[in-house]
């Protein structure tokens, strides 16, 4: 099975409610997954302490697909959690652990 062995971390700030607390959220590795598909399908690895702690999965039809899958997904899931209280961001408050894309000017 092909795989790519990595983990991304990064410790972000999580507030939930008032209450602040400091956490991880984690990317990686990367797997082909077995499947009755010829050409199978990717899995990558996720998790983010206080909203996520297990390790979730989120799949692609290949490695990149599969990566970029999941950081979108966690950029979803970090946006909604903000109807329930919750707040996760890394340099600043509002920047969404660092997943929101730079906004690019054009001059």
């Amino acid at each position: 099975m092909e795989s790519f062995n990595f983990t991304l971390e990064r410790e972000v700030s999580i507030e939930i409610r008032g209450r602040r607390s400091t956490g991880k959220l984690r990317v990686g590795g990367i797997e082909k997954t077995d499947s009755a598909d010829p050409d199978g399908f990717w899995v990558c690895y996720w998790s983010l302490d206080e909203i996520h702690p297990s390790v979730g999965k989120i799949y692609g039809v290949d490695a990149l697909d599969a990566l970029l899958n999941c950081i979108q997904f966690l950029r979803t899931l970090i946006e909604r959690h903000k109807e329930a209280g919750y707040r996760v961001w890394w340099n600043a408050e509002g920047d969404d652990a660092g997943l929101v894309p730079p906004v690019v000017k054009n001059e």
